[in-house]
């Protein structure tokens, strides 16, 4: 063979090599593609159930449709263990700085960490209040950074027969904490549902049959455990 039979013979080697590979590179990328487009579709599929479900949620407690109680009732431990460790020595934690307050203007991200940190070194179990953008702001901290917490989430809640309009903000409460519990339940040592309703001398005390209510639903579409958070005057009375 002529050296110039060689050179066309090693041209055409390397043709057919740049072009299955290529090939190759076609198929990876319209797979990547294809599996991209797959796991978008079912993230889509996934919220627009999630949307649907907390849109039914929320007609039918407009139409308080009071939902059966659980039968069998299947006990849900409260476990207030991290990493193996007990951590029941909790802190309620308040998010707020000069000039921020629920419902107004919270917290940045940078802020719930630096709070966190100094919280880390004393606490691991935290209560929070609300459920709120302020509130899943803490969840999406602690996540993201792996911080060494777990959470008790508030849904707060007040009297919504004096106060009407109460009742929409005590659904939007609810409907948020079923949503974080659904989000963050690696993180939720429990849900409380409404802060001291129940006892005579509270601010926002509230008729029982719409704090079951309530609790019944967050119940139902969480998996941790769902408890209320009232004062010892109320548990120690007939």
């Amino acid at each position: 063979m002529t050296e110039l039979g060689e050179k066309i013979n090693k041209w055409k080697k390397i043709k057919l090599t740049t072009f299955l590979v290529f090939v190759i590179c076609i198929v990876l990328i319209s797979n990547a593609n294809c599996q991209s487009r797959e796991e978008t579709i079912s993230t889509k599929n996934k919220n627009e159930k999630e949307l649907r479900l907390m849109k039914t949620i929320k007609q039918n407690i407009e139409q308080d449709k009071l939902l059966e109680k659980e039968n069998p009732f299947i006990e849900r431990k409260f476990d207030p263990y991290l990493n193996g460790r007990w951590i029941g020595d909790a802190v309620s934690y308040g998010c707020y700085r000069e000039g921020q307050a629920p419902g107004e203007k919270g917290p940045s991200e940078a802020e719930v960490l630096e709070d966190l940190k100094i919280l880390s070194k004393y606490w691991n179990l935290i209560r929070i209040y609300g459920a709120d953008e302020d509130s899943e702001r803490i969840l999406k901290v602690i996540k993201e950074n792996k911080l060494p917490f777990k959470v008790m989430l508030g849904i707060w809640l007040e009297n919504e027969t004096k106060n009407t309009q109460r009742k929409q903000e005590n659904i939007e409460q609810v409907l948020k904490g079923i949503e974080l519990g659904n989000a963050y339940p690696e993180l939720l040592a429990a849900i409380n549902v409404g802060n001291e309703s129940q006892v005579y001398w509270s601010a926002h005390k509230m008729e029982m049959k719409n704090l079951i209510k309530y609790l019944r639903y967050v119940r139902n579409h969480t998996s941790v455990p769902v408890t209320c958070a009232d004062d010892y005057n109320f548990w120690n009375k007939p």
